[in-house]
């Protein structure tokens, strides 16, 4: 089981490297849930959190690089 989810992984961060996500999966890949937190002076900080497949994928392309 555990060899064949990573072949499963491995299969899906290759069509993410190499651009061949169906399209519908634009807007996921690209977007991050932002989390306001309240700063000191009464503003708000987005805080950005990337999904684990969005950092996944880029951590995977930044060791080939």
């Amino acid at each position: 089981v555990a060899r064949d989810l990573l072949d499963a992984i491995t299969s899906v961060v290759n069509l993410w490297l190499g651009g061949r996500y169906p399209k519908s999966l634009a807007e996921f890949v690209a977007s991050e849930p932002l989390t306001p937190l309240l700063k000191p002076d009464g503003g708000i900080r987005p805080i950005a959190v990337g999904t684990i497949w969005r950092r996944l994928v880029s951590k995977v392309a930044m060791k080939g690089a």
